[in-house]
């Protein structure tokens, strides 16, 4: 699970202690519930810092209401070929009504070569044929409704990322379930993000759950 997490999403790892760039916003002027609403709000505010970066993942922590699915926030990742690379990612935030800058970094391919190079190839969002709606309903008999009855929106986060593979595109549903007893379950779901398939799905169960 920990080594899955780190090559799905790689830039919002542990390279936010090398921030250098100051705090960067600009204004949302509307609710984001979509991928493709945040995207030109990140872009516009990408084009400030680089113009030839290019998007290499998405990350969407859900907040859990009942059966809801809330967006407060989508996270883009971005990288950029120049000077030797470097990664970065914008937040287009609900709550706040602003995008802005959470992490501004050397590339981390160049640190760690475990890292797959795929994780930074460019991602056309033209190419997804589903968006966060349509992946969770794909997702809910495939674990995800089991999961959520066993891990309450207080005792589990579910989370969505869209990063690229050496197969394409792949949506990548994430669970974690916690309680005072100790670990619940985690959860793990992956879609090809062209066609819509599971690729693989399962739950791993506490011990004594």
């Amino acid at each position: 699970m920990i080594v899955r997490r780190a090559t799905m999403f790689l830039v919002l790892s542990g390279f936010l202690c090398s921030c250098s760039r100051a705090p960067e916003t600009i204004a949302v002027s509307s609710e984001v519930k979509t991928i493709a609403e945040g995207y030109p709000f990140a872009v516009q505010l990408k084009n400030r810092i680089s113009l030839d970066a290019y998007l290499t993942g998405v990350l969407v922590d859900f907040d859990r209401q009942g059966d809801l699915f809330l967006v407060p926030q989508i996270s883009y990742g971005f990288a950029s070929p120049k000077n030797g690379g470097r990664v970065f990612v914008i937040t287009v935030d609900n709550a706040k009504h602003q995008a802005y800058l959470v992490l501004d970094a050397p590339n981390p391919l160049k640190q760690n070569p475990r890292i797959p190079a795929s994780t930074q190839m460019p991602i056309d969002l033209n190419s997804i044929t589903n968006g966060i709606s349509e992946v969770l309903q794909i997702a809910k008999p495939n674990g995800l409704d089991e999961f959520c009855a066993m891990a309450s929106p207080t005792n589990g986060n579910v989370g969505l990322r869209l990063f690229n593979s050496d197969v394409g595109p792949i949506w990548s549903v994430i669970g974690d379930g916690w309680d005072d007893k100790g670990p619940i379950a985690d959860l793990a779901i992956s879609i090809d993000a062209k066609t819509a398939r599971v690729v693989s799905h399962s739950i791993q169960k506490a011990v004594n759950r």
